[in-house]
């Protein structure tokens, strides 16, 4: 386990849902006070979602965020402004070979582009946005085929956590070795290129700063966050987390409810300053 040493820490990435925010998507006037503070003395903050880049928008105004959006599980990077820095796209036949398994196991398909997200008509019902946290409304479509070739980041299928681990199994033997496939919720997996992960996109963005992964902070709370926990040199995860990333992270911290991210953040950055 580090020893959280705040003069080492120069850059902080965190995960946003249900690490720095809970399910009313609200972040706290502490937490935000907080997040002020820190960036005021120096260290540098930046998200790592799950979330569409624009998603994020909200976020990123209030925090008062200066760097870019890991956005997609690190498919893809944008600046604040808009512009691509980085993108790991799925190969069209990989798009379809996961559609046809969706469908044998009778789960819902969500389609990510670097702006859009797509259902089919057919799935409107199903109202995933209960459980699938994007912040933009998604566009139906009567037939998900047609945008194979289309420059796909990333596809989440929603369902029961049983139907989801059957398709899990399937597709770690069709897809796996070219491609992540992971839980980022129980109620959500996901796939997306070899070439995008949170950590993959935090050495980008470490390499374009000049940081040394030494001298940073992950905070996350699902096995999405796991790479970029074996790239920093610092990990905190909050109590809620799924196990497995209980069993590697240098610090248990609250949960998002109780602005576990901020307490940490203050305790380590801020104490007697």
């Amino acid at each position: 386990m580090n020893a959280f040493d705040s003069n080492k820490i120069l850059l902080v990435a965190t995960d946003l849902d249900d690490t720095l925010i809970d399910r009313s998507f609200i972040l706290s006037p502490y937490t935000l006070e907080v997040l002020h503070r820190v960036q005021q003395q120096g260290t540098k903050i930046i998200l790592a979602t799950g979330r569409s880049h624009h998603s994020c928008a909200k976020y990123t105004s209030e925090i008062g965020l200066a760097g870019p959006i890991i956005s997609l599980q690190g498919a893809l990077i944008k600046s604040l402004e808009g512009k691509i820095l980085y993108s790991a796209y799925l190969d069209s036949n990989a798009v379809l070979q996961a559609l046809d398994l969706a469908e044998l196991s009778g789960v819902q398909t969500n389609l990510f582009d670097d702006t859009n997200w797509y259902l089919a008509n057919k799935d409107i019902e199903k109202e995933p946005w209960k459980i699938l946290f994007t912040g933009i409304k998604p566009i139906p479509l009567e037939n998900l085929r047609e945008l194979s070739a289309s420059g796909i980041l990333k596809i989440v299928f929603t369902g029961k956590y049983s139907s989801l681990m059957d398709l899990k199994s399937k597709a770690d033997l069709l897809l796996g070795n070219k491609y992540h496939i992971f839980f980022s919720q129980k109620e959500l997996l996901e796939i997306t290129s070899k070439q995008a992960s949170k950590g993959i996109a935090l050495e980008f963005i470490c390499s374009r700063w000049k940081i040394d992964p030494k001298n940073v902070l992950s905070i996350g709370n699902a096995p999405n966050d796991i790479s970029m926990f074996s790239f920093s040199g610092y990990s905190a995860a909050p109590s809620d987390a799924f196990p497995e990333v209980l069993e590697i992270v240098d610090q248990i911290i609250g949960p998002s409810p109780e602005d576990g991210v901020a307490k940490f953040l203050e305790e380590i950055f801020l104490n007697g300053k």
